[in-house]
């Protein structure tokens, strides 16, 4: 299932379980949540994103909700390895790395077996393997086989290709939603 529009009702019983979020996602979060704190940025552009990030977590009750997040230790590690290669050498690396951290700490941690990691992996050419994605995938399904419902904050079609028909998981895509510009 796809979400469109905030005023869809149906979000409540999607959300209510957790969200698990795209390490995309969170690293925009991230970026931009940097950049306004250090007055540079511009009105478009990736401050755009983060704004209906901002705005999605707002009209859903999740904004300053880390505990409704679940992360993966693979989402965490991509987050923090990117976040280390784009600003490790900035003069308030030290205050970011705290404000992340935080972040993290208050997030759920889902872990993932080796075995439900290998199941989610389809062999095909072009296809990219990512571990973020991969243990999404197997959160996701786990979801799916005890029928609880949760949310994927995300803005790849991958996921939205999987989960289209899925009465279990909800995929919310900021850059999809018109409620939120």
């Amino acid at each position: 299932m796809i979400l469109f529009s905030i005023n869809d009702k149906k979000i409540w019983s999607f959300t209510r379980n957790g969200v698990i979020i795209d390490t995309s996602i969170l690293l925009e979060f991230i970026n931009g949540m940097i950049k306004r704190q250090r007055g540079s940025y511009a009105a478009g552009g990736e401050m755009a994103e983060y704004q209906k990030i901002v705005n999605l977590l707002e009209l859903t009750r999740l904004n300053d909700n880390w505990d409704k997040f679940y992360l993966t230790p693979h989402i965490m590690t991509e987050t923090c390895s990117r976040v280390n290669i784009e600003h490790n050498r900035d003069v308030d690396f030290e205050d970011i790395a705290k404000q992340i951290m935080s972040i993290v700490d208050k997030s759920e941690e889902k872990l993932v077996c080796k075995k439900d990691f290998m199941g989610c992996i389809v062999y095909r050419s072009g296809m990219k393997l990512e571990p973020g994605d991969i243990s999404i995938y197997a959160v996701a399904d786990q979801f799916q086989k005890d029928k609880k419902k949760v949310a994927i904050l995300t803005k790849d079609w991958g996921f939205t290709n999987r989960y289209a028909k899925s009465p279990y998981v909800m995929i919310i895509d900021h850059t999809q939603i018109v409620d939120l510009v």
